[in-house]
């Protein structure tokens, strides 16, 4: 009976000491792996904060591509601008340039959303202003978008036969005349909407985005409208 006791007592104190030994290995274990988790925690809000810092930076940057406030007071003195981007950059912009008695406004929603399409829409605007200089003072709205388009195409190194790369803008570009009052139009996708006594009047865009097209030999078209003073 002492002899079966003793072994049972030597057993048990064999399997309580693995047992603590597994117990501080597993908990050796679990300090690393928490340890590690908390680093990766940290590595990644430091990667966050830098990701962050870096796309406030180039929101920065769009917004200062963006008219003037004093340009647009200048062209249109009673106007007012919604621009919230879904984002913190967006990939929709508005571009206004003086041209003599002419006032050029356009209105662009670029393909993509955030870092994309923030990059997008600064291409466009860069374009806008090439196409403009180009023009050397004698802007008409449809050549101007063929010209643009062009430009994107080249640009991008676009080409029917990379269907992956279909970047482009949907927008509305007009012209005003400010002696004769007379406003031309060209879009891609995006109709002209104009409101005169109480009626809605909605010119049409072409069927067409500014880039890549599978017609892209078709030129973009005009519409002329009479504005009146009001």
């Amino acid at each position: 009976m002492l002899i079966a006791g003793a072994l049972l007592y030597v057993g048990f104190r064999l399997n309580a000491r693995r047992l603590l030994a597994e117990q501080r290995r597993l908990s050796r274990i679990v300090e690393e792996r928490t340890k590690e988790v908390v680093e990766q925690k940290e590595q990644i809000e430091r990667q966050k904060e830098q990701i962050e810092s870096s796309i406030e930076y180039a929101s920065r940057i769009q917004r200062a591509m963006l008219p003037r406030q004093e340009l647009m007071d200048d062209l249109f003195p009673e106007h007012f601008m919604l621009y919230l981007p879904r984002d913190i950059v967006s990939g929709d912009f508005y571009w206004m340039l003086r041209e003599g008695r002419k006032k050029v406004c356009c209105i662009a929603d670029c393909t993509g959303h955030g870092v994309p399409g923030g990059f997008m829409s600064m291409l466009g605007s860069s374009l806008l202003h090439r196409a403009a200089r180009d023009a050397q003072g004698n802007i008409d709205t449809a050549e101007m978008l063929n010209h643009v388009r062009e430009l994107l195409i080249s640009s991008l190194h676009q080409s029917t036969s990379n269907q992956s790369n279909k970047d482009g803008m949907d927008l509305a570009l007009f012209v005003i005349d400010e002696e004769t009052n007379m406003l031309q139009y060209t879009g891609a996708h995006n109709p002209l909407v104009i409101v005169r006594r109480g009626e809605v009047i909605q010119l049409q865009a072409d069927k067409m985005p500014v880039g890549i097209y599978t017609n892209r030999a078709k030129p973009f078209s005009c519409d002329w409208f009479q504005l009146e003073e009001g």
